[in-house]
């Protein structure tokens, strides 16, 4: 099995806050900050969590978090939201079978021609 990630970043302005409700188990991670910019809250959990350029947060299904920047950053932050997706190897060579005849010179399958 290979596993493969999905990728969603967005960015947010000095003094912007916002909730997100995390559908699966993924991690935050802070693709870009001038400090320590991010300042986040898990909604059931102890504690804060301040985030650096670089650092990840682990976030669990059902969580829900109030991300927000400091009002005073220099710059505006980018984060990502990084998921796994499981993708099974059999599956990626039946698709590669599949797609060979779209290669130059190669006809298509009986089951296409029909």
């Amino acid at each position: 099995m290979q596993e493969l990630f999905t990728k969603t970043v967005f960015t947010m302005r000095p003094g912007e806050a916002c909730w997100l409700h995390v559908a699966r188990a993924q991690r935050l991670h802070l693709e870009c900050a001038s400090g320590i910019d991010v300042w986040i809250t898990i909604d059931g959990r102890g504690g804060d969590h301040w985030l650096r350029a670089g650092d990840d947060l682990a976030l669990l299904a059902g969580d829900r978090l109030l991300v927000s920047v400091q009002p005073d950053a220099a710059q505006p932050v980018k984060l990502a939201l990084i998921a796994p997706s499981r993708v099974h190897q059999t599956a990626l060579r039946k698709l590669g079978r599949a797609l060979r005849w779209l290669r130059p010179g190669k006809s298509a399958p009986a089951a296409i021609n029909a």
